[in-house]
């Protein structure tokens, strides 16, 4: 069964239109069994997205997207892992890649090429245009 993964959500700030609820929703529409999102370079909107998820029965999967790859938890340690990797984000943007490096051989993340996923921006076709706008802006 297919599941949309590599999502974007407005906590990608000028990338993303989704909110979290409005991606469960179309899960939950679409009798999708889970759901990702992979932010850029945050994880503003995990907390969020994980609530709606587990409060409509869909397998929530957290992740976030840098210049390169996307890196997803596949457990509760991931989750610690991704977050220590965006917290030593600098002011330039970049992350600590010796610390991405240990933390990823711990087993505890998912390493994904960015173009293994199609991305998604927004949840319903009907969102491009305002997506556009989002991009234009």
């Amino acid at each position: 069964m297919q599941f949309p993964l590599a999502n974007y959500t407005h906590y990608s700030l000028g990338l993303g239109l989704s909110k979290p609820k409005d991606l469960v929703d179309y899960c939950v529409k679409n009798n999708m069994p889970a759901c990702g999102i992979a932010d850029y370079k945050s994880i503003s909107g995990a907390v969020d997205f994980y609530k709606h998820a587990k409060n409509a029965g869909i397998k929530p999967i957290i992740g976030c997207t840098f210049n390169e790859y996307r890196l997803f938890a596949k457990n509760p340690a991931g989750w610690i892992d991704l977050a220590q990797i965006v917290s030593s984000i600098d002011k330039d943007g970049n992350h600590d890649a010796e610390l991405t490096k240990e933390k990823f051989s711990a087993g505890n993340l998912i390493k994904r090429e960015l173009h293994e996923d199609i991305e998604s921006y927004y949840p319903r076709e009907s969102d491009k245009p305002l997506h556009d706008i989002l991009i234009c802006s």
